[in-house]
């Protein structure tokens, strides 16, 4: 398959997946690009769409949507393009093939690469490979590598023997593309034998991993009989090799490795012992001896205190979860002792649908200030998982609502209303106050959550979530008030409560996201009640792992509570920006508050809001206030929860 940019690969996931035209100005809007680029895109991708059984058709005026010609072919290149784009982290951060291209050549290399070498071969200006070197060496930072820049003599990679043999079972293989334009690697051992006798030991001493990760140990197997003939050898420190050998698995190691890398040293030996380790799934009735993981399993608890000391959301009673994490952090502690970390491209998918994924921010967070162990997003996205699978087994019960009843022709009217809810909805409603108009004031708004009455919203202040009655509980007045009753009319109230119309800016100028950060967090501290370290605790937010959702929106928020009550507030910038890995122009902004009863809840509404593709359409062309507002009030007639 042809070597496809970031995205060309979402272009096509969204009309693949699009239940209805899309304009160019709406893919425009959530890719962070112009109108005129999406429709060069659309181009390009119809053209590859034709050779695979499918072409893009194009309505004036309506938009964009896939037509399968021949079932058979699309379905082969369907079936091909699910298996390389699977999830989000399948999908590459960067822009094109040529990243991988020159990290492929860097990492192969046995000394320094000419920059002219990647300019002529890949056909590319020096400005262009400049800016494709800092993306290069963003990458080489997360194996723990550095590139070096020699005059006269060109770029090499630095760093750990093991480190660089990590980097390069991820950046082994090219595609097609990629190998015309510059040599790869040559191994000698087959693939195919590695695989057959990495199995029969795991097999033989009971020990799993991943799919993946059995084929980055196949990898490894061949680029270390490779680079150990090239006299690239790993080693490790005196202590590190004596505490390594003291593990079961090292023996087990031992005596299989060297009937295949009979050149192999103790230190090799050591190497791939820890990669498997690292990669180890233990489950619940895998073989777990306390007394030699007390150290996971007394971390686990210590993190799982400090989460609720901070957040009030207690796992300590699951039972489970605790087991699970003892596990995982057996393997996790290797990964970020040592450098052996699981590498994702983009978590953005884990961050869109997961709210665990926050609290796995504040473990991590505790993990670096408590330990000073550093994780980066696929780590946290590991933690994530365990807490969500928790959350899901334990869900709460939702709270009732508080409910005033105002009709225009009084309070017998009222309590007639009053019978009809309470015998439709009693399960949903906590109590039901009858009051008449001029007797509403704001301490009995704050009180409530919602009023239902027969007259028009333009009486009632505008923050108060209402409903109007009008037909004595017609069909359309009833789903709306089931709607409301259910999660999704609490999650609505909830929001536009925390929206603030004096924390909103419209065609902000800034061109990173350090400077939208202080400009929203100096205008939400200014006409809000926020502590005055808003601004740094975001800022430290974003150190752990960026707050980019994808469809090009962020939403930036503090770690822990900021004020009294949860306050949101919103920038529009001019132009899109790079944030993270992602491009972002619509930007929310939350200061978490001490009244949320479960930490993050307006967070995770938020970000099932954003992945509606018109409702961050809607607020990138919203003018004012009220139309963020609306576009909100909007997408939550439409939203699936939960």
């Amino acid at each position: 398959m042809l070597a496809l940019e970031k995205r060309h690969i979402l272009i096509m996931k969204v009309l693949i997946n699009a239940s209805k035209p899309l304009s160019s100005e709406l893919l425009g809007s959530i890719l962070g690009a112009t109108s005129r680029t999406i429709r060069g895109d659309i181009k390009l991708i119809d053209q590859i769409l034709q050779r695979m059984g499918a072409q893009v058709i194009s309505k004036s005026g309506i938009g964009y949507t896939l037509e399968v010609i021949n079932r058979g072919e699309f379905n082969v290149f369907l079936q091909s393009f699910n298996e390389k784009y699977s999830d989000s982290a399948s999908i590459p951060s960067y822009a094109t093939e040529r990243i991988r291209v020159i990290l492929h050549q860097l990492l192969i290399s046995d000394g320094y690469v000419k920059s002219e070498i990647f300019e002529n071969q890949l056909f590319i200006s020096r400005t262009t490979l400049s800016a494709d070197l800092k993306k290069v060496r963003e990458i080489l930072n997360s194996y723990h590598l550095k590139l070096e820049h020699k005059p006269n003599y060109g770029l090499r990679i630095v760093g750990d023997e093991r480190h660089i043999r990590f980097a390069l079972s991820d950046y082994m293989n090219m595609d097609e593309e990629g190998t015309t334009l510059i040599k790869t690697i040559r191994v000698e051992l087959d693939a195919n034998f590695c695989k057959q006798e990495i199995i029969r030991f795991l097999i033989e001493n009971k020990i799993h991993i991943s799919v993946s990760s059995l084929e980055q140990a196949i990898a490894l197997m061949q680029i270390a009989d490779l680079r150990i003939k090239k006299k690239h050898r790993v080693k490790f420190d005196d202590n590190q090799l004596e505490e390594i050998k003291t593990y079961r698995e090292y023996k087990l190691m031992k005596n299989w490795w060297n009937k295949i890398l009979p050149l192999a040293d103790e230190n090799e030996i050591a190497d791939y012992t820890l990669h498997i380790l690292s990669r180890q799934i233990l489950g619940i009735d895998d073989e777990f001896d306390l007394t030699e993981n007390k150290t996971s399993y007394f971390l686990q608890d210590e993190m799982l205190k400090f989460l609720f000391t901070y957040t009030n959301q207690d796992f300590s009673f699951d039972s489970q979860l605790r087991k699970l994490l003892s596990r995982e952090l057996k393997s996790m502690l290797i990964r970020i002792t040592y450098g052996y970390e699981y590498h994702g491209n983009s978590m953005v998918q884990v961050k869109q649908t997961n709210l665990a994924f926050e609290y796995a921010v504040i473990m991590a967070d505790y993990l670096v200030k408590k330990y000073g162990y550093t994780m980066n997003e696929s780590e946290i996205a590991v933690l994530a998982n365990h807490l969500h699978l928790s959350m899901e087994q334990n869900m709460k019960v939702r709270s009732h609502l508080k409910i005033g009843l105002i009709w225009s022709r009084g309070r017998n009217e009222s309590l007639i209303v009053k019978q009809k809810l309470m015998k439709s909805y009693s399960k949903y409603i906590e109590s039901i106050h009858v009051l008449e108009h001029y007797e509403l004031n704001e301490q009995i708004e704050n009180e409530l959550d919602l009023i239902i009455t027969d007259m028009p919203r333009a009486r009632f202040r505008s923050k108060i979530s209402l409903i109007q009655i009008m037909n004595q509980f017609n069909t359309q007045e009833k789903k709306e008030l089931k709607d409301f009753f259910s999660k999704k009319g609490v999650m609505l109230h909830t929001l536009l409560n925390c929206l603030d119309k004096n924390c909103c800016l419209f065609d902000v100028d800034a061109q990173t996201s350090e400077k939208v950060i202080t400009k929203l967090s100096k205008q939400m501290i200014e006409n809000a009640k926020i502590t005055n370290g808003f601004e740094q605790m975001v800022l430290q937010r974003e150190e752990i792992s960026s707050t980019e959702r994808g469809n090009n929106v962020v939403i930036a928020h503090s770690l822990f509570p900021a004020s009294e009550k949860t306050i949101i507030g919103v920038a529009i910038l001019k132009h899109p920006i790079t944030w993270g890995q992602e491009n972002a122009q619509l930007v929310f902004m939350v200061s978490n508050g001490n009244n949320e009863e479960q930490m993050f809840t307006v967070l995770q509404w938020l970000q099932l809001l954003v992945q509606d593709f018109e409702f961050v359409h809607e607020c990138l062309n919203a003018k004012n206030f009220e139309e963020i507002r609306l576009a909100i009030e909007r997408a939550f007639l439409l939203i699936d929860v939960q």
